[in-house]
């Protein structure tokens, strides 16, 4: 019988022009070593020292 391998990943990617708070979320499916990425179209705010990032001071 033949096996199949499945892996779902969830990740944050930052953008080369970051600057606000919000940070995309990826996602990574990976079936018998062939993969996937796809943008999921939501967002999660990223906190840095607990705090939030400031756009432009």
């Amino acid at each position: 019988m033949l096996s199949k391998t499945f892996t779902l990943l969830c990740y944050f990617k930052k953008p080369k022009n970051y600057v606000n708070c919000k940070m995309p979320i990826y996602m990574r499916f990976t079936v018998d070593r062939k993969r996937i990425e796809i943008a999921t179209k939501r967002e999660i705010v990223s906190l840095i020292n607990g705090m939030c990032c400031q756009e432009e001071r």
